[in-house]
């Protein structure tokens, strides 16, 4: 699954994730295609004409919105519990810290 680089946000904070968030980005896509595995097998291929619903639910916990569970809005904010504020780039482990806490 191929997250984008770029969000958009409405209020406070960041505008963007440029600069800050690819590492947040390659988080995402790695469990993303963990529970694609875990949910729909390892052999599963994506069809346009005919969506899986488990992908559909799958994908949505991934949308740039503060209420998806691993949005990106949703990871900088586990971040600031192990000392990373929002808009500060993360390294691998600390992402993998994260998301394994979430």
């Amino acid at each position: 699954m191929c997250l984008t680089d770029v969000t958009s946000r409405r209020g406070v904070g960041p505008n963007t994730d440029q600069g800050w968030g690819c590492m947040l980005r390659c988080g995402q896509m790695m469990l993303a295609q963990a529970l694609i595995c875990r949910h729909l097998g390892k052999d599963w291929v994506w069809n346009k004409h005919n969506p899986d619903e488990d992908y559909i639910k799958v994908l949505k916990m991934f949308l740039d919105k503060k209420d998806s569970s691993y949005s990106i809005h949703q990871i900088a904010q586990m971040g600031v519990s192990e000392g990373k504020d929002v808009g500060h780039w993360y390294g691998p482990n600390t992402v993998a810290q994260v998301l394994r806490r979430s």
